[in-house]
């Protein structure tokens, strides 16, 4: 541009104006095992602790995802020997879901947040349901479908009046296919929404 340019405001001066997670494109703490967007904000499990949701910087006006900070995260059942292995987005609902139980985390704020476990309906009320396989959790329009070592399950937007949200077991009339699925494969699954189908490949 023909002149020199002279910068002479030191990084301290600059990080005390604005925050520091801005600026600085540090690299995630560890490889990522789930990552959904979640109401402005990503929220990612991460290898070094899968049991931490961590939630990315946020601002007033955009997204900040290559900002992690330290303090932006929420334990779920934090030690309990399961590992959290999906995420999904429902609207105030993020549902976190470990191989052997689903928790959700709500709140408006950090403050706020409360991780309460996800109920069975029908047959009684168990918190033992999880997913075993990430591929296998699937947004169904206003609904959460998901595969577990039982059976499939939904989710749904108005699942419990007491403020909770159920999942419903929905695979009882081919319990003894379902059965035979071989989960040390792996899965995964697909809704059709013309024929409305949920399809789970798990043979």
């Amino acid at each position: 541009i023909g002149t020199d340019i002279e910068v002479n405001i030191t990084d301290d001066t600059l990080g005390s104006r604005n925050p520091i997670q801005l600026f600085a494109n540090e690299p995630p703490p560890a490889p990522c095992a789930a990552l959904t967007e979640h109401r402005g904000q990503l929220a990612g499990v991460f290898t070094d602790d899968l049991n931490l949701v961590r939630f990315s910087y946020i601002d007033q006006n955009y997204m900040v995802p290559e900002g992690w900070p330290e303090d932006y995260v929420q334990p779920v059942a934090h030690g309990d020997g399961d590992q959290l292995k999906a995420l999904a987005s429902m609207h105030e609902w993020l549902v976190c879901f470990k191989e052997q139980a689903t928790f959700a985390i709500a709140g408006e704020a950090f403050d706020e947040y409360k991780v309460v476990p996800v109920l069975a309906a029908g047959g009684g009320k168990h918190i033992g349901i999880g997913c075993f396989a990430p591929g296998t959790v699937l947004q169904v329009e206003n609904a959460i479908m998901f595969a577990s070592r039982d059976g499939i399950y939904k989710i749904s937007r108005f699942a419990s009046v007491s403020g909770g949200i159920d999942a419903e077991r929905l695979s009882g009339a081919i319990d003894d296919l379902y059965a035979a699925a071989k989960f040390s494969l792996g899965a995964t699954c697909f809704f059709d929404r013309n024929k409305r189908v949920f399809v789970f490949l798990g043979h």
